[in-house]
């Protein structure tokens, strides 16, 4: 027999579940699926537009009708299959099912293989990025040596110490090399804010150093760097929650400000106000460097893990994910 105690234990645990809708602290690593459609996905740029699109290959092109044109300042597409298809001694890739495109239209770039790094409990700080190739000096204040050492773009590196010579920061980063900071994206923990519960999910995005860092309560789990908005197009600041996400799809605009865009197949998109996203990209691999149209670009590897680790969780079912009051969104500050 069921004791009354233990029947009211049970009601309040189950009423609980349905009110607290809090997403808290579980695996630092989430579980990552096998998105081979993504993952092996080949990616294009179209360098003439407008370009056409055709639903066969065509062998006289000024004769066939296009089905439509792709047109744009900055245009991208991916490929369903990665090699050109020979057609009357002509060159086509197949960009979408049932939709053709002359081979001297596109040029097939590599996508970069850069990734963050999981945050481990002896983790040193402050850490940085080296953002391009850059020299380092063993004098902080002198510039370009023929005898100085070259450290390659996305090193990680320990801070040592700290000068300010002039109007830089100088980093020493082992007993004798030192490196300027508009070389390197710099990680430190930031504090919670008073707002985000002890034990949520949360994600700090610092324009100025052009890191990300994902936290969980006080402690941060997962860090690497971004691409933010240039000039005239700023990423907004704030605190915001993640209200919607989508696996893939097209991202376009820029109509107003005459510079368009058309990007197929964008993967992992999170968009935490209006159309301000974390997403990945194929198309740059200039990441802790200013490059975007207003997002917070990261590389395909760091969005798949920010997608998977953020709530809402993805759906199964469908494309798009929109936050409930059972689901809602993970925050996100913007500084």
């Amino acid at each position: 027999m069921v004791s009354w105690k233990n029947y009211c234990l049970v009601l309040t645990l189950v009423f609980l579940a349905f009110t607290i809708h809090v997403p808290v602290v579980g695996s630092t690593t989430p579980n990552l699926p096998q998105d081979r459609d993504i993952e092996n996905r080949v990616y294009a740029q179209v360098i003439h537009t407008p370009c056409p699109v055709f639903r066969i290959p065509c062998e006289d092109v000024d004769v066939c009708k296009p089905i439509r044109f792709l047109e744009g300042d900055f245009v991208w597409v991916s490929l369903e299959r990665p090699d050109p298809i020979d057609s009357g001694g002509q060159l086509w890739y197949l960009i979408n099912p049932g939709e053709y495109v002359q081979a001297e239209y596109l040029v097939i770039k590599p996508v970069s293989q850069f990734k963050g790094i999981s945050i481990k409990e002896d983790q040193f700080f402050p850490f940085a990025w080296v953002i391009m190739d850059a020299y380092v000096t063993q004098h902080p204040g002198s510039y370009f040596n023929p005898s100085d050492k070259l450290i390659p773009k996305y090193t990680i590196i320990k801070i040592l110490e700290t000068k300010k010579i002039g109007q830089w920061n100088w980093y020493r980063i082992d007993d004798q090399w030192w490196i300027e900071q508009r070389m390197v994206a710099v990680v430190q923990p930031r504090p919670m804010p008073e707002d985000i519960g002890p034990h949520e999910q949360w994600i700090y995005a610092d324009l100025y150093e052009q890191t990300i860092c994902a936290y969980e309560g006080d402690k941060m789990v997962y860090a690497t760097l971004i691409s933010s908005g240039v000039r005239d197009y700023e990423t907004v600041e704030g605190q915001y929650r993640i209200w919607i996400k989508a696996r893939s799809a097209k991202m376009s605009g820029g109509e107003k400000e005459g510079i368009t865009y058309f990007l197929e197949d964008v993967p992992y998109q999170m968009y935490f106000l209006d159309n301000y996203a974390i997403h990945g990209v194929y198309w740059h691999d200039r990441f802790g460097t200013r490059q975007s149209h207003g997002c917070l670009n990261v590389s395909l590897k760091d969005a798949k893990w920010f997608f998977y680790w953020t709530h809402p969780v993805p759906s199964k079912k469908s494309n798009w994910t929109r936050a409930t009051d059972k689901d809602p969104g993970t925050w996100v500050v913007v500084h």
